[in-house]
């Protein structure tokens, strides 16, 4: 929880590994907390498939100081500056290298942009359309013909219009439209679950009377 409030512990977590960003992210912790949090790092800790997180790590990196306010203000931050570098240059934004879902040749990159002195904006603008790219060599690797797209970070509009843009002729793609895609559709996925769970026993149970 604490990590979604603040993005700088996902920044650290994301990129505290490699030594070239280590200075980089020192100024946004106290020698105490650099010590502890150093500790952390090193235990085995639980993993996070949660897309969010690599947003804020992003974001974190890149110098959002501070807690957010709200789930999610640092990752809109983050597209607003995508989005005004896209603006600008339309067609000539470059992804960083990829592989599936391993983030970090993304985050390599990103370190290198930022020591290279390149803007904030471009790094956001790079890091959206490497995760069209992720998308698609995923999609690749096993061979689907149809992507459907559910959670928070879908709420992301730039991210829908690059699917969209790059993929739409390549995939079936499918997004919400009854519904966010946000937690109210784990809730639904549960009832629908649920219900299935419960055709299937009222049939067992059928057809038991039936034998009897």
């Amino acid at each position: 929880d604490l990590m979604a409030q603040q993005p700088r512990l996902s920044a650290l977590s994301v990129f505290g590994h490699l030594p070239e960003a280590k200075e980089l992210l020192r100024s946004g912790f106290s020698t105490e907390e650099r010590d502890y949090y150093q500790k952390l790092l090193k235990q085995e800790l639980g993993e996070s498939s949660s897309m969010g997180r690599l947003f804020d790590a992003v974001v974190g990196f890149l110098g959002f100081e501070g807690k957010q306010s709200y789930e999610g203000e640092a990752a809109m931050q983050l597209q607003t500056r995508a989005e005004q570098y896209i603006d600008q240059h339309k067609r000539e934004v470059q992804a960083y290298r990829t592989n599936g879902t391993k983030w970090s040749s993304i985050v390599e990159g990103i370190v290198e942009d930022k020591i290279r002195g390149v803007s904030v904006s471009e790094i956001a603008a790079k890091f959206h359309k490497s995760l069209v790219h992720m998308i698609d060599q995923v999609a690749e690797e096993r061979d689907c013909e149809n992507l459907a797209f559910s959670g928070g970070v879908f709420q992301n509009t730039l991210l829908i219009d690059l699917i969209c843009d790059q993929l739409s002729k390549k995939y079936k793609l499918f997004f919400h439209k009854s519904l966010s895609p946000n937690d109210e559709c784990i809730s639904l996925g549960q009832i629908a679950c649920a219900s299935l769970e419960l055709e299937h026993q009222f049939r067992s149970e059928k057809l038991k009377v039936q034998i009897y």
